[in-house]
């Protein structure tokens, strides 16, 4: 009886302060954001790197570093005593970068002009400090000797959390 007073103080406290809806009475948002769902959109820096298999530097590309937007979505795992944990997943998405490539050779230097699509769902998520704000800060591009992406080395940075 108690518990369930105490329950029904705190879901009308955060009925009336927060800018959230609150689902059912339970205390679990329906809603995060603007448009009304769980997805969302990051300006993420994006750091490009090329892979060579002896390990000598003959390519660059530029600019190495470039912005993109990202989405991702946060999901939250509730229980009737609060908030058990907050997680962001990367939902299947292609992102198309343009790159210039300059090889270095014995002759003149050959420069190409080439796109790279990105799959950010396929890269490893790292997270970064403990933050407030759950975001994609970062994605951090491998780049194999033939200009393919190396997903699996490839990350996305991301804050939130501890």
């Amino acid at each position: 009886m108690k518990h369930d007073l105490i329950e029904e103080a705190i879901t009308r406290m955060v009925e009336a302060r927060s800018p959230m809806r609150v689902n059912g009475g339970k205390g679990m948002p329906r809603r995060l954001n603007e448009s009304g769902d769980w997805d969302f959109t990051a300006e993420a820096a994006v750091s490009i790197n090329v892979a060579n298999a002896d390990g000598k530097l003959v390519m660059e590309v530029e600019p190495s570093t470039k912005k993109a937007s990202v989405k991702f979505s946060i999901e939250i795992e509730a229980r009737t005593w609060g908030i058990k944990d907050i997680s962001i997943t990367i939902p299947e998405q292609d992102i198309v970068l343009p790159i210039e490539v300059t090889t270095w050779t014995e002759g003149p230097d050959k420069v190409e002009q080439k796109e790279i699509t990105l799959r950010p769902h396929l890269f490893r998520i790292e997270r970064e400090g403990a933050s407030t704000q759950y975001t994609v800060v970062e994605m951090d591009v491998q780049l194999n000797a033939d200009l393919s992406v190396n997903e699996a080395e490839s990350t996305v940075t991301v804050t939130g959390g501890q």
